[in-house]
């Protein structure tokens, strides 16, 4: 019989035939005797109705336990909301006994002062009523400063933005001018250096022209410097080049 396992253990994921034996089984039963073949042929379908069986009672147990997931899905959920609300109904409980002392105290307030008024000796009264009227007017001042401070730096903030807008549309004013203005230097300064390069070539360097067409170059790269001196930006982006 153990043979008779151990040989349908290893076949167990052979290639079958159409009637759902393995080729190896079918050799296999070839040489066994008659009695081995029938124990053999038992024991391969009591293994098929162990297999059946396994696989309904999977199915069953699923479908039996499928409504108690459910249920207690819902029930999550459920308790999930109740927390929810309890903690809801927890926090108005603390409000309305928030509003409670509140109202409790602006009452025995109510009553006291009206004691200090009937009485008029305003030297005689409780330390724990000018404790009191010290914080609230210590509270009140806190506030006021805080509002004021709030103010002010809205205020301050609002001036410096639009400051700061107003500088940046001056820059680029400025900008815009003084590229115009090295444009226009570098176009008449190019005119000087072609004026200049014609005399050379014409081999006269020492009359009057030449000393004229020199001293303008020398006033045009000074104006130049000069702009890229108010503009160092312009020079970043290498318009003197």
């Amino acid at each position: 019989m153990s043979r008779i396992r151990k040989m349908a253990a290893c076949n167990s994921d052979d290639d079958t035939m159409s009637n759902g034996t393995s080729h190896h089984v079918t050799h296999a039963l070839e040489f066994m005797t008659e009695e081995e073949g029938k124990e053999f042929q038992e024991f391969r379908r009591s293994i098929g109705i162990v297999g059946t069986f396994t696989k309904q009672m999977v199915k069953m147990a699923i479908a039996q336990l499928k409504p108690e997931f459910e249920n207690m899905a819902v029930k999550a959920a459920e308790q999930a909301f109740d927390n929810k609300m309890t903690k809801v109904r927890e926090l108005n409980e603390e409000l309305n006994k928030r509003e409670r002392e509140l109202k409790q105290l602006r009452l025995e307030k109510k009553i006291l002062q009206a004691k200090l008024d009937k009485e008029r000796v305003v030297k005689s009264r409780p330390d724990s009523v000018e404790t009191k009227e010290k914080e609230l007017k210590r509270m009140e001042a806190d506030i006021s400063n805080l509002k004021m401070k709030l103010r002010k730096t809205t205020d301050d903030l609002k001036h410096e933005r639009d400051r700061l807008s107003e500088e940046e549309k001056k820059r680029l004013e400025l900008e815009s001018t003084l590229q115009a203005d090295v444009e226009r230097l570098r176009k008449e300064l190019d005119r000087v250096k072609g004026q200049l390069g014609q005399l050379r070539s014409a081999k006269n360097v020492g009359d009057d022209e030449t000393r004229k067409l020199r001293e303008r170059e020398r006033q045009l790269l000074d104006e130049m410097e000069m702009i890229r001196k108010q503009q160092p930006r312009l020079h970043k982006r290498k318009l003197f080049a």
